[in-house]
């Protein structure tokens, strides 16, 4: 727990970019050592930050730290799940994109899918069309389920889940090709 809330307090201080690869590698050492929950959490949170506040040209170090982590994913406790799902769809490759959907498979939890679904809208890595295809068919059918209530603004009835679900597949849209689009849609 000291060295994670020393690498929060470095992270949160720095502004060097050079320090980014330390900071990371001090990060991967605590990941391959057996961690509890708590401070398996508190880890990521810390790896986000530097993510967030630093753009590093250190590709390999990001890759490190992230593989470390990988094994974590999908994890039986619901909140390092989540913070897991943010850091490793950032940085996914089609290995964690297919886990993500395999977890939204597996789940009951709509609102978990829908947390999965956004994640995978900032992933920075080219899609499988396999994937692509998921995606979009997974948003087709969460679109025909029926959930949450209408809302009412004047005269204008919404329900404020299909619209996230347009928002959802907008940013997608905005990914692909034109060629990628045609052969999707």
């Amino acid at each position: 727990i000291v060295r994670t809330n020393a690498l929060l307090a470095l992270a949160r201080l720095s502004d060097e970019k050079q320090n980014l690869s330390d900071l990371l590698g001090a990060a991967e050492e605590l990941f391959a050592k057996p961690l509890d929950v708590a401070v398996a959490l508190d880890l990521t949170r810390v790896v986000q930050l530097l993510l967030l506040k630093h753009v590093s040209d250190d590709h390999q170090a990001v890759k490190n730290v992230i593989t470390r982590m990988r094994p974590l994913f999908p994890h039986s406790d619901w909140r390092l799940d989540r913070e897991l799902a943010r850091v490793l769809t950032a940085n996914a490759n089609e290995e964690i994109i297919g886990r993500i959907f395999q977890e939204m498979e597996a789940t009951d939890s709509h609102e978990y899918q829908m947390h999965l679904a956004v994640c995978l809208t900032g992933a920075q890595h080219e899609w499988s069309r396999l994937h692509l295809s998921a995606f979009f068919s997974w948003l087709e059918n969460v679109a025909r389920q029926p959930r949450g209530r209408q809302v009412k603004i004047g005269d204008i009835h919404y329900l404020p889940h299909r619209n996230f679900l347009v928002s959802l597949c907008e940013i997608m849209l905005k990914q692909l090709s034109d060629a990628e689009k045609r052969t999707m849609l």
